[in-house]
């Protein structure tokens, strides 16, 4: 969550191949190799909102302090998740209807 609580920031991704719209640019932030991973740091970008989605070979997981939510071990593959940050109001408004 970013400072404002209004949305989300990408300061860090591990990832393990080159692919379409994955960072890899001096501009995107600090690439490096590690093993089998890349990994790029000190990202910095803003996000409204996150849309995710589970997969076949991901394990699309969720944690929040101490609570660590295994989404792809809940849901099916290609279903979408999506998160946004809200006052607690709003969540259990949107509950009730």
């Amino acid at each position: 969550v970013n400072d404002r609580a209004d949305g989300f920031c990408l300061h860090k991704t591990k990832y393990q191949s080159f692919g379409v719209g994955l960072p890899f640019m001096e501009s995107d932030g600090s690439f490096r190799h590690e093993g089998d991973y890349f990994i790029m740091d000190h990202m910095e970008r803003p996000f409204p909102q996150l849309h995710l989605r589970t997969g076949v070979g991901t394990q699309l997981t969720v944690a929040i302090a101490d609570t660590v939510c295994p989404l792809y071990q809940y849901l099916p593959d290609g279903s979408a998740v999506d998160i946004r940050v809200a006052p607690l109001y709003q969540y259990i408004r949107d509950m009730v209807r």
